[in-house]
């Protein structure tokens, strides 16, 4: 707790010099949880989003902090425009739903269930990381030098999409970083109540050919969502609308003729 309270003064010195600086709300956010004072908590996280609208993690964190205050009505109140922003973050839509059903006419979820995931992806971060940007000349070069920490081509090329060209230097759009140290909370699901549910529509569509959606996970699923309706993408992996967009298309447009007017 004494290393928390240290970690919050220096937050709050550097706050008072940059006060829109996000990453220092994010801190502040954490240190506080941390020290039991989830209003602070709540403030700085707020925040953030306000200045951050599409930030994750500010976003995840905010609700988790609501959730365990018993206040799951309001952990989404005002964040509509995330959700409809990032459309492929379906834990977002999952708790989106569950926290507004009334403003929700019908909800797909592709390949992911509401329950925490172990990791999987350290080897692919720590190879992100290593990865020498001053060194490389593009993305092919930066193919070729992932190939061996990464075999999956379609992954290492999902992944290339969030390398660019800027001022004449190869850079990650994404906080790769960042991402790696926050993994554990990416991949988990908050502890939502199993009375708090959506009784409306829902869609989890799953490839055939992903672990991610398991027969044991159902009964998460219908825990919160009754009236869930699995269906399978054959021919995909966990990338479903990169791996078979046409079967993903077909199946999105079944869904919503049926269900949304």
């Amino acid at each position: 707790e004494e290393k928390w309270e240290e970690a919050r003064l220096e937050l709050l010195n550097a706050l008072e010099k940059k006060p829109d600086d996000v990453k220092t709300l994010l801190d502040l956010g954490e240190a506080s949880t941390r020290l039991n004072e989830p209003i602070n908590a709540i403030s700085y996280l707020k925040k953030a989003l306000d200045l951050d609208p599409e930030n994750r993690e500010a976003f995840i964190r905010y609700n988790r902090i609501l959730i365990a205050g018993k206040a799951f009505p309001q952990a989404l109140d005002g964040l509509k425009e995330y959700s409809y922003r990032n459309t492929k973050d379906w834990e977002a839509a999952m708790l989106y739903a569950l926290g507004h059903p009334a403003a929700v006419s019908a909800l797909v979820v592709v390949d992911i269930a509401p329950v925490a995931y172990p990791s999987r992806f350290d080897a692919v971060f720590e190879a992100l990381n290593g990865l020498d940007l001053p060194a490389i000349s593009g993305r092919e070069a930066a193919d070729r030098a992932l190939a061996g920490a990464i075999a999956d081509t379609r992954l290492r090329h999902y992944l290339l999409q969030n390398l660019q060209l800027k001022d004449g230097r190869w850079e990650w759009r994404i906080n790769v970083k960042a991402l790696a140290e926050r993994l554990g909370d990416i991949l988990s699901f908050p502890d939502v109540p199993g009375i708090v549910q959506y009784a409306g529509p829902v869609l989890f569509l799953y490839g055939t050919e992903s672990d991610y959606l398991q027969p044991g996970f159902e009964a998460a699923i219908r825990a919160h969502f009754p009236l869930a309706r699995l269906r399978p993408v054959t021919g995909a992996g966990h990338w479903v609308y990169a791996e078979q967009p046409g079967r993903f298309v077909d199946a999105l447009r079944r869904f919503l003729s049926k269900e949304v007017r």
